[in-house]
């Protein structure tokens, strides 16, 4: 019994230290994971967009360039080609009553039908592949884009984050270290001179006086704050430039891409 009592003890303990030290993590981590947020992605913006700039706010910026061109173009005449071919050798099985198994593939119990079945495989094989490489090309502007986005969203996000904590931050020490009671305060030139002749005064790193409460739930607001402006702004980069549409034969010479 004594036994299963100290163990209960441990772990109300345990539960007790974790209480405390989560919220510490929280005040640190937070403004620390907002800056290095910030960074990153700001770096990544600007390592990827370095390809494109300037932008002519136009559909150009993230476009194919000549050669991813010239290959969707091959690649889309390989397509038509080997599915024509594909149509013609099913007329063929049709027009020579060549059966079919239960799968719908071609028999290959005769002559003609084996011809037939290989000559189906190979094509099949060759529209198969320009397919695929024709759904990549065509994807490529808008990969680019929301790659670029996905970035410059997150480094928004982060620094209106880390202005924000900034700003909660100066509130607290002002109020507990410097004494400042902002409802006697009023809004005139006197107000000012306080708040900067406090600025000046106070230890920015001694959080010792500002109430832990407070600033884990600053940490908690800020964090939630940023993390919803990821999803309200979702596409920042539409006001430096448009989002490009699929590349299809039609549009694929209208732009030109630089990159």
């Amino acid at each position: 019994m004594a036994k299963r009592k100290r163990s209960s003890d441990n772990g109300g303990c345990g539960g007790c230290l974790a209480i405390i030290i989560i919220p510490v993590l929280i005040v640190f981590i937070t403004p620390v994971a907002l800056l290095s947020i910030f960074i990153y992605s700001l770096f990544k913006y600007f390592s990827i967009t370095r390809y494109y700039h300037p932008f002519k706010k136009t559909y150009d910026d993230f476009w194919l360039n000549k050669e991813d061109k010239d290959e969707y173009k091959y690649y889309n005449d390989v397509w038509i080609k080997n599915y024509k071919l594909l149509e013609d050798i099913d007329s063929a099985v049709e027009e020579q009553g060549i059966s079919r198994n239960n799968d719908g593939a071609i028999s290959t119990r005769s002559k003609a039908g084996k011809k037939l079945k290989a000559d189906f495989d190979k094509a099949k094989l060759k529209e198969e592949n320009a397919s695929n490489r024709i759904y990549d090309l065509q994807y490529i502007p808008q990969t680019r884009w929301e790659e670029c986005n996905k970035y410059l969203k997150n480094s928004w996000a982060s620094f209106i984050g880390i202005i924000g904590y900034g700003i909660g931050y100066t509130y607290l020490q002002l109020t507990h270290q410097a004494g400042i009671s902002w409802r006697e305060m009023g809004f005139d030139i006197d107000t000012i001179n306080i708040i900067i002749t406090s600025m000046l005064r106070i230890n920015w790193f001694n959080i010792a006086l500002i109430d832990k409460v407070e600033l884990f739930i600053l940490s908690i607001y800020i964090a939630i704050i940023s993390w919803v402006l990821t999803l309200i702004c979702s596409k920042p980069l539409a006001m430096l430039t448009p989002y490009p549409p699929e590349v299809d034969i039609e549009n694929i010479d209208l732009y030109e891409g630089k990159h």
